[in-house]
């Protein structure tokens, strides 16, 4: 079966510890070209010491194709906030970071699996996708004949799925 499985870690070594693997529950990307980029994830309250005994590390969000195993990173972000959210039956911790850390390319790319093409009062466009297209900021993007320069590209995942949206700025 065809997939993507997302993982992330929190590096250590600014600590003199290991990378910590993150049991992710969900997490939210904003990834863009002229500003700051940050992630937050949810993770399972269990982590809570390890994650502070971190506080110098980068969060590391990686992608997985399935079923041929070929993971690449997204994004690194510098971890600077952690937050415990308690309810009536769990308890989960959120961490985030942001990055003006440059984007490689840019990168030509033929999108596939288009989900809605929507234009803005302000004339940007902004298109649904599939999480299967590599596209990061600064990447031409063409589809239905139209080439559009991606300045912003939004993630979301959790255990039902994930969604992509990019755009213009």
């Amino acid at each position: 079966m065809s997939g993507i499985q997302w993982s992330a870690i929190l590096t250590g070594a600014p600590d003199a510890l290991t990378d910590l693997d993150l049991v992710l529950l969900n997490f939210q990307a904003t990834l863009r070209s002229s500003t700051a980029s940050y992630i937050t994830a949810t993770i399972p309250f269990e982590q809570l010491d390890d994650v502070i005994a971190r506080s110098n590390g980068n969060i590391v969000i990686n992608k997985t194709l399935l079923p041929d195993n070929t993971t690449a990173e997204l994004y690194t972000v510098n971890f600077n906030d952690v937050r415990t959210s308690e309810g009536a039956r769990n308890r989960k911790l959120t961490i985030s970071g942001r990055s003006e850390a440059a984007f490689p390319g840019p990168a030509a790319i033929t999108l596939s699996g288009v989900v809605s093409d929507d234009l803005q009062t302000s004339g940007a466009r902004s298109l649904d996708v599939s999480p299967f297209n590599d596209v990061l900021p600064g990447d031409t993007v063409t589809y239905d004949a139209v080439a559009t320069l991606i300045e912003i590209v939004e993630i979301s995942a959790n255990s039902s799925g994930t969604t992509m949206r990019i755009a213009e700025a």
